[in-house]
């Protein structure tokens, strides 16, 4: 897995992106029709803060795109509902 730099523009350190990836709530793909496939991570922080994680699946592993506090449009993800 690799973090890139754009996953730090909402000032989430890597050491939080990596503790809600490790103990993610779940893992949803989310656009399938497009390569690479984009998917989401819901998990959270070390202070319980859920955070939405976006990363591309690649050949070489997860890239690590985007990481935020959980907004609505994918707090819907946690209750089967889809956006």
């Amino acid at each position: 897995m690799r973090i890139n730099e754009s996953a730090h523009r909402h000032d989430v350190t890597e050491d939080e992106i990596l503790h809600a990836w490790h103990n993610a709530l779940n893992f949803f793909d989310i656009d399938i029709n497009h390569e690479p496939i984009k998917s989401l991570c819901i998990g959270p922080d070390r202070a319980a803060n859920l955070l939405e994680i976006l990363y591309l699946q690649e050949a070489d592993g997860e890239h690590i795109i985007h990481a935020m506090p959980l907004r609505p449009a994918f707090r819907r993800y946690l209750t089967g509902e889809r956006p």
